[in-house]
């Protein structure tokens, strides 16, 4: 039970923490800025209950009593943070694909007309605002009007790769 309740604690301090933050500044790299929120709470939080059950004797029993329950706190609320990760991620940028639909359904039953439909389609909408994600994420850079990975980028996709392959799945996206 203390797993849980310590996990979902240090989740939901992350959690209050990232509206905070978003509240006063949005960060320009959001996922980088999400991971360190996590991992910051759950180092600053796993730390302090480890001084505690040393200094004070008298809340011992509530705390995680030895390094497996420890590790099973981190592990739950790992597993939380980066469902929350991926989770954010389709939140925070705007979806071509709901975009279309959004569209047609505000048409209503009249219809949307072809012309309308292909301009959603456009490069400013699909690619140009992926660009400066990828961009603002540090994942690529621009040299010389090029696009190059960095190396963050470069591992990113090695990720995708493997799985890819790991699926048996052809190459492409």
């Amino acid at each position: 039970m203390r797993v849980l309740f310590y996990g979902l604690g240090i989740f939901g301090i992350s959690v209050l923490a990232h509206l905070i933050i978003w509240r006063v500044r949005p960060p320009r790299r959001g996922i980088n800025t999400l991971l360190r929120i996590f991992f910051g709470s759950l180092i600053g939080v796993l730390s302090g209950l480890a001084v505690l059950s040393f200094t004070c004797p008298c809340v011992r029993e509530v705390l995680p009593k030895n390094l497996p329950e420890y590790l099973q706190i981190a592990l739950f609320v790992v597993s939380l943070a980066f469902s929350y990760v991926i989770t954010y991620t389709a939140v925070e940028a705007q979806s071509p694909s709901i975009d279309m639909v959004m569209k047609i359904a505000a048409a209503g039953p009249a219809g949307l007309p072809a012309g309308e439909f292909d301009e959603l389609a456009a490069d400013e909408v699909l690619v140009i605002p992926r660009v400066t994600d990828l961009l603002n994420d540090g994942m690529i850079y621009d040299e010389d009007g090029k696009y190059r990975l960095t190396g963050n980028g470069s591992m990113f996709v090695k990720v995708f790769i493997l799985y890819r392959k790991l699926l048996k799945l052809p190459k492409g996206g």
